[in-house]
């Protein structure tokens, strides 16, 4: 009896612990979210459709007559817009419009008629001159039309018809007028009128721009747009394509983007012509034990470690080689910087202390505080009092390259002391 009792209370007691496991409410949730960004592109379209041919069916001698109307349709999907322009012929002869019949004397003028010029504005093509055909349009659907005027011949610069900047597709009317002598040849005069959209550039801003590299793929035009959408001083981040490392920029006062961080591509990186101003691929070596005949780099770090470590500033050094310019051929075609990019002239940063110095002194980015000093041997030295930038172009005299050498007291344009084999840090700025 005793026995079964306590076999009685171990089975209450397992069903007692039982049910507050079942009943405890959990104390926590642990869950996870992964967010996937999505994106596509869409690609622009335009094109152009005529509706029929044009044909001035009855042209009297001695009178002027139109042809019938025609519809010019322009669609597209550009959000910028687009421009509708036209010329005439296709090659086949000099004289814009001609006498099939006649085919053999088709750039004799007798046997012609002749676009107005591209800057004519008549009324009517009863005040042309004989033996001339224009052109008239309508974007009111036939109910106003523009004054006659002349189409260029194909191999020059088209006549703008239309202009929008939106992507509503627009259709105008479309017609030809010609006047005639009295004695000019019968015949059939043709020729052919090239009706062309192109669609209006994108705007580029910075914010669409992820590497330093991309500045090497923009056209002139968008570089300026680029330049337009950036806030004077204000930093923006983008990344070497190389390493994946970021960089600061900025558009400064003197009117360049320029890097606000020290280049630090470290040893062992392989640059090509695709990402770099190279003619010929390399890798950047390890060692710092030659730094006049290769193109060294070297990091060292204000904690005197081998690696980077918190609150202690990286600096990097390049020898002379990793400037492209000046009296060193060896170097043509070997700049370290970015795709886009390149190694200032010594100008350009007198140009640029001269506007961010106050009295003597450089206290502004993208100077300030960058005491890096310059590397020789397997030695840092000034490291914490001077910082240097190196420039791509050399002294007349001394055959050494120049470089930016300043302080929190002075700020001057100078060359490597004791010799050319130097290491020293290098901010780049974009290519014009």
């Amino acid at each position: 009896m005793f026995k079964k009792r306590i076999i009685t209370s171990v089975n209450l007691l397992v069903i007692s612990m039982f049910f507050v496991f079942i009943f405890s409410p959990p104390t926590s949730a642990l869950t996870y979210q992964e967010d996937v960004p999505v994106s596509f592109t869409f690609n622009r379209s335009i094109s152009v459709a005529v509706s029929s041919d044009l044909h001035i069916y009855n042209l009297t001698p001695g009178t002027n007559a139109d042809s019938n109307i025609i519809t010019v349709s322009t669609a597209t999907n550009n959000a910028t817009g687009y421009v509708l322009s036209a010329t005439v012929g296709n090659g086949t002869h000099t004289n814009p419009t001609y006498n099939t019949t006649n085919i053999t004397n088709k750039d004799n003028s007798s046997f012609a008629f002749s676009s107005l010029a591209t800057n004519s504005s008549l009324a009517n093509m009863s005040n042309s001159t004989d033996n001339t055909w224009g052109y008239s349009f309508s974007q009111d659907n036939g109910t106003n039309w523009t004054n006659y005027s002349g189409l260029p011949i194909y191999t020059g610069t088209p006549k703008e018809l239309i202009s929008t900047n939106s992507n509503a597709g627009i259709n105008i009317k479309f017609k030809i007028g010609a006047k005639a002598s009295t004695d000019q040849p019968s015949g059939e005069y043709t020729n052919i009128i090239n009706f062309t959209a192109v669609a209006n550039s994108i705007p580029v801003t910075i914010d669409d721009l992820t590497y330093l590299q991309d500045f090497g793929s923009l056209t002139s035009d968008q570089q300026t747009e680029v330049e337009t959408s950036m806030t004077l001083d204000t930093q923006y981040i983008l990344k070497d394509s190389r390493d994946q490392q970021n960089y600061t920029i900025a558009k400064l006062s003197d009117g360049n983007i320029w890097m606000t961080k020290n280049l630090n591509l470290a040893g062992g990186t392989t640059v090509t012509s695709e990402d770099s101003n190279v003619t010929v691929d390399y890798t950047l070596p390890n060692s710092s034990t030659n730094w006049t005949t290769n193109l060294m780099t070297s990091h060292v770090y204000n904690s005197g470690s081998t690696t980077c470590v918190s609150n202690s500033p990286c600096y990097s050094y390049y020898s002379s080689r990793a400037r492209e310019g000046g009296n060193q051929n060896y170097n043509k075609g070997r700049d370290i910087c970015p795709k886009g990019w390149r190694v200032p002239v010594s100008s350009e940063f007198t140009a640029l202390k001269n506007i961010y110095t106050t009295g003597a002194s450089l206290t502004a980015e993208p100077f300030s505080g960058n005491y890096s000093g310059y590397y020789y041997g397997s030695t840092t030295y000034q490291v914490g009092t001077f910082g240097y930038y190196q420039a791509s172009d050399t002294d007349p005299l001394e055959s050494m390259p120049y470089h930016l050498k300043f302080s929190n007291d002075s700020a001057t344009i100078d060359y490597p002391p004791q010799g050319s084999n130097r290491g020293f840090p290098i901010r780049c700025l974009v290519k014009e």
